[in-house]
């Protein structure tokens, strides 16, 4: 398995039943801003840090690396040029931070036993880019 995504769902009642409103499904689901990719035991935390940030209405999605050995540059890469904002957590000393800076140099990696509440601040005070 490469990596498994948890996508921010649509509104309650929006569909992609007819062509008008698969547009704005389509548009709605492209338009999350923020990016966690998680490996190994950094994705419990991960998911909570997801479920928080969900509840308070920010649009975020999740990359999970089930597997402590796996690590697919090309989906880093093509998942971290579609957002905003991205941020890297993974266990310490796990090597997963080198191998996201080597993909995505721009892209902040909390590589320590990371807290729900580290990898949101992470999120809300972190701009990817120039």
């Amino acid at each position: 398995m490469a990596c498994v995504m948890d996508l921010m769902p649509p509104p309650e009642g929006m569909t992609a039943a007819n062509a008008d409103e698969g547009k704005r499904f389509a548009a709605y689901i492209a338009a999350s801003p923020w990016l966690v990719i998680a490996r190994g035991s950094s994705v419990d935390a991960a998911r909570q840090a997801l479920a928080h940030a969900r509840e308070q209405g920010l649009r975020v999605d999740l990359m999970i690396f089930e597997d402590e050995d796996e690590f697919d540059s090309g989906a880093i890469v093509s998942a971290g040029s579609k957002y905003r904002h991205v941020v890297a957590v993974c266990p310490p000393d796990s090597g997963f931070d080198a191998e996201v800076q080597q993909a995505l140099p721009t892209v902040p990696v909390i590589a320590s036993a990371p807290e729900t509440s580290r990898i949101l601040e992470v999120l809300r005070h972190t701009p990817r880019c120039c």
